[in-house]
């Protein structure tokens, strides 16, 4: 899990001081991989950890999520780590699916 937490790298790409915007419902500029790991929990619990990366890679098919649902990260693809990233952590909540957003 810790190689996950290193894949959050930064991408500035910015004129003068002004960062460059990316509109929400749009495709960035990286293509986006996933992966599933476990965390042990406070209670001796295993917890499933859903990890959404930047990627240059190009696979050809999608990650699935539980084996059934495809969306648009890749499976089995390396994170980019040529320059940082920004990170974001997000649980669900109770009574959620890590992949729901």
């Amino acid at each position: 899990m810790i190689w996950v937490l290193l894949a959050a790298c930064d991408k500035q790409e910015a004129t003068g001081d002004t960062p460059v915007f990316y509109p929400p419902d749009e495709p960035g500029p990286w293509d986006v991989g996933s992966a599933v790991d476990t965390a042990p929990g406070s209670w001796g619990h295993d917890l499933t950890v859903q990890v959404w990366f930047p990627t240059e890679d190009h696979w050809p098919g999608p990650y699935k999520y539980e084996g059934i649902m495809e969306g648009g990260a890749y499976d089995g693809a390396v994170p980019a780590c040529t320059e940082p990233h920004p990170a974001v952590v997000f649980s669900h909540g109770n009574s959620g699916i890590r992949y729901q957003s």
